[in-house]
């Protein structure tokens, strides 16, 4: 039953980055694959961590559950209102909360997101997310 758990949370993980990037790539524009090569980008960022077979399901889950387009990843409409509404919930942290996400990130990190001159810590990204999220 743990590695069932681990698996989902590790495909959860996944998705939950892949989403990211490609909401990022085109500012939460729908119907547009991410720029670049996903796929090398998630493995550079998780470096020997990296799990085909975990990327490859979060793709098929992606597909699957119509949060985007296509093999080529382009963020559906329903993608979109979901990852939105993930966001979201990060407005109702506790300051405790808060400050646990104010920690500094690794420069992969930040390198990966492409928010390099906007954010250095978790909070700064979900912050850069959030204002992101009212533009759209």
């Amino acid at each position: 039953m743990n590695s069932i758990l681990k698996l989902l949370e590790e495909r959860s993980l996944y998705v939950h980055i892949i989403l990211f990037k490609i909401y990022i790539s085109h500012n939460g524009k729908i119907k547009m694959p991410p720029i670049g090569n996903l796929r090398q980008e998630v493995k550079a960022l998780f470096g020997t961590s990296f799990s085909k077979d975990i990327y490859s399901a979060s793709e098929e889950y992606l597909i699957t559950s119509g949060y985007v387009e296509d093999m080529f990843m382009g963020l559906s409409l329903m993608g979109r209102n979901y990852f939105e509404n993930w966001i979201r919930n990060f407005e109702s942290l506790s300051e405790e909360e808060r400050e646990k996400l104010n920690t500094k990130l690794a420069p992969k990190m930040v390198d990966f997101f492409g928010l390099a001159e906007k954010a250095n810590t978790v909070l700064d990204i979900v912050s850069n997310l959030l204002a992101l999220n009212d533009k759209v």
